[in-house]
Order: structure tokens, then sequence, then C-alpha cells
């Protein structure tokens, strides 16, 4: 893919992500509205637990796999499933505890739905940017940065809007 393109695939990636955010912030019946402030604790919590998640759910799925008796390819392939099922789950988790100390409460399982959101958007980028295996190397520039961030951030950007798109009044 050419890097015209690339940029052009990053940047509708960015706009759409970005485009979700407003929902997020807006009141919704009966809740009183949360701040730009606590959506930004949120994206910041789960980027942070994304690769937590990751490592923790891999380790944790190949040792299970192995405990069962399964070959060493069997047991990293099912790792490689873990990691992201780990990952995913908690993005979703630190998007929730920080998003249930505010005003109403959102759904944990569609936090989970936006996180797997967000990692399929991930994956979009990641092939929009990527260079032919036969392209000569070159020095990762600003385009190449704002997609490593974007990567990185989607999945908690997912499980933020849709935790917070499903907020209603504690009871």
């Amino acid at each position: 893919m050419n890097v015209r393109r690339g940029s052009l695939a990053l940047g509708a990636a960015l706009g759409a992500a970005l485009a979700l955010l407003p929902g997020a912030l807006g009141a919704q019946s009966g809740v009183p509205s949360i701040g730009a402030g606590r959506v930004a604790a949120q994206v910041a919590a789960g980027t942070v637990a994304l690769p937590v998640g990751y490592v923790a759910g891999g380790l944790a799925t190949r040792q299970v796999a192995r405990w069962l008796g399964a070959s060493d390819d069997a047991a990293s392939r099912a790792a490689d499933v873990g990691a992201y099922v780990g990952t995913a789950l908690g993005t979703a988790g630190a998007v929730s505890l920080v998003g249930a100390r505010g005003p109403g409460v959102g759904s944990y399982p569609a936090a989970v739905g936006g996180a797997v959101l967000g990692g399929a958007a991930s994956m979009l980028v990641v092939r929009a940017v990527r260079r032919p295996n036969d392209a000569p190397a070159k020095a990762c520039h600003v385009g190449c940065v704002l997609a490593s961030a974007l990567v990185v951030a989607l999945p908690s950007v997912g499980a933020t809007v849709a935790y917070d798109a499903s907020r209603r009044a504690k009871r």
C-alpha cells in the first residue's frame, strides 16, 4: 500500500474515533453528563491496562493449555487467542472501573464490545500503513508515530465510547 492511501486510511480511522467521542460526553436521559476529564481518565486507564491484559491473558492461557496437555504449538496458538481476549477484558475493566466512579454507571459487556471493535479498527490501521516486505526500510516519521499511537489507543477509545453510551442513573 502506498503512503498516500495509508495516510488517508489513518486519517479516516482517526476521524471516526474522534467523531464517536462527543456521544460519550453527551448526557443520557436522566443521567448527569460526564466531563472530558473523566473520559480522558477512562481512555488513559484502558490504554495502560491494554498491555497488561495482553501479557496476562497470553501467559495464563498458555499455562492452562500446557496443563491440559497441549503441545507447544497448540499452547502457543491458544496463548495468542488468550492474549487478545485478555486485552479486551482488561481494557474494558479499567474503563469500567474509572467510569463507575462518576455520575451513572455503564455496561461492562458494552465496554468489552467497544474494546473488540476498537481492536478491529487497530488491525485495519496496521494493515493500512504496513509496507510491503520488499520495500526499503525507512525511518518512522509523523504518520508512523500517529499510526502507532492510534493502534494502541483505539481499543480504549472504543471501550470508553461504548461504556459511556450505555450509562444509566445509579440505583
